[in-house]
């Protein structure tokens, strides 16, 4: 797959595949296209858009008073556009790649071998692989934040609740066999989502107004460009964003959608959807608080009571969302490498001991995991730094580049040499504020984790 020689691939109409290259028949549609069955339906359009819309979209915007007051409102507002176009527009060259390769990509790794052959396939499924599995401890973890303030801290212990959110996260995976039923778990968390976005927080703001003005965190007016008392490592950490639509479930769910050609609009819609999303509470909290806004959930002080019980019910919401999707592709994974060779999709026809082996030991190391290390958080954020923006900007390009496929699959060179400069760019900046931390942070276990005595 590294060398210039032309496979034989069915066009069907996409771009990438160059003019003078001959291409074998079309031969019928392959499973992956297919309209499914009862026990392995197909995404249609609007699955795509609430999936990829609702993927991270919830927890992220509550970080996006932080981030506007750190960049300025209007910084933020042109940094936050250039990512999105630059990550969509890679997106959209994956998707040419899936549609050129004909059924022959269902995963994000076979991508990178149809690019680079093998070599391509390992860069792409460690950065897969390597931020959803570091992911899952951090939703876990947020999760029992989340519901230990939603009931107003009757233990102060963490450990008990994050036992309470495996007992949870374990009923729900057992309910969510595949994407149809997780999409129809995404059209809830989107009505959420809105409402948090666009009643909840500007509502909150509002009505925390004065009491923000008369507290020790105003510190002055929202600036359009950077604040007073800007730090590099607060607009460091700014530059590592997840406002994107996921690369990480993109083939996956692109490959159970019924009309694939369309998967590129959706993109469109859920990209500009997010871009919405972040902008509202971000400018609300800039020009009705001032530019020293921590992230929304941890302004206890002025989100408290009823207000903050609604927040943070709407932000566990959400994350549930986000801890299934991530679980997906690994317990995928899991189940085609140790239970079930023969490689028969996970589906309802399964019975209940096939879909708990499938589903358990992800599971069970997202929860030994954030309770064995303290702070782990930071140490994870290393790995999400080194695997998000990769597989979202320079990845994908470096490997078309350097795998030998440039003349069979056609491609922007100005996108590409973009998204290698600022993709560093981003990682680099990302990379310094995430190893500072690690160096900063104090990593004491906390001694009232199972609510001892000491």
């Amino acid at each position: 797959m590294g060398s210039d020689e032309v496979d034989p691939t069915a066009r069907l109409g996409n771009p990438l595949l160059d003019d003078d290259e001959e291409v074998a028949p079309s031969k019928s549609l392959s499973r992956s296209r297919s309209v499914g069955d009862a026990f392995d339906p197909r995404l249609g359009f609007w699955d795509v858009v609430t999936i990829q819309s609702t993927w991270s979209t919830g927890a992220v915007v509550v970080m996006m008073p932080y981030i506007f007051g750190q960049l300025g409102y209007a910084v933020a507002l042109v940094v936050l556009g250039i990512w999105q176009l630059l990550t969509y527009l890679v997106a959209r060259f994956v998707c040419d790649i899936v549609l050129a390769a004909d059924g022959r990509c269902t995963r994000l790794s076979d991508v990178g071998f149809e690019l680079g052959g093998v070599v391509g396939r390992s860069l792409f499924r460690v950065c897969q692989y390597g931020n959803l599995i570091v992911y899952l401890p951090v939703a876990l973890e947020t999760l029992a934040i989340s519901l230990q303030a939603l009931f107003h801290h009757p233990w102060e212990c963490i450990g008990w609740w994050k036992l309470i959110v495996f007992g949870y996260l374990f009923i729900i995976l057992m309910l969510a066999k595949n994407w149809k039923e997780t999409a129809c778990f995404a059209y809830f968390t989107l009505a959420v989502l809105i409402a948090k976005t666009f009643v909840i927080i500007p509502y909150g703001l509002v009505y925390r107004q004065e009491d923000y003005k008369n507290s020790d965190m105003n510190e002055g007016p929202g600036q359009p460009v950077g604040n007073p008392e800007a730090n590099w490592q607060g607009i460091f950490s700014c530059l590592i964003s997840y406002t994107i639509s996921s690369m990480f479930i993109l083939v996956e769910t692109m490959a159970r959608t019924n009309v694939q050609e369309d998967y590129k609009k959706a993109l469109g819609i859920a990209n500009i959807f997010m871009y919405i999303c972040y902008a509202v509470p971000g400018l609300c909290s800039a020009l009705m608080w001032g530019w020293n806004v921590d992230y929304i959930i941890n302004t206890s002080q002025l989100f408290s009571g009823t207000l903050g019980r609604i927040l943070n019910l709407f932000i566990f919401i959400p994350v549930s969302l986000d801890f299934i999707i991530a679980s997906l592709p690994v317990n995928d994974s899991i189940r085609r490498r140790f239970i079930d060779k023969k490689n028969v999709p996970l589906r309802m026809g399964h019975g209940v001991w096939y879909h708990f082996k499938c589903i358990f030991p992800s599971l069970l190391f997202a929860f030994l995991f954030c309770t064995a290390i303290p702070q782990f958080e930071v140490l994870t954020s290393f790995v999400s730094a080194v695997t998000i923006v990769p597989i979202h900007t320079f990845v994908p390009s470096l490997v078309w580049w350097f795998g030998g496929k440039r003349k069979v699959f056609r491609s922007s060179i100005v996108l590409h040499i973009a998204s290698v400069l600022i993709g560093l760019l981003v990682l680099s900046t990302g990379l310094t504020s995430t190893i500072y931390g690690l160096i900063t942070t104090d990593y004491a276990s906390p001694s009232s984790f199972w609510c001892s005595s000491t």
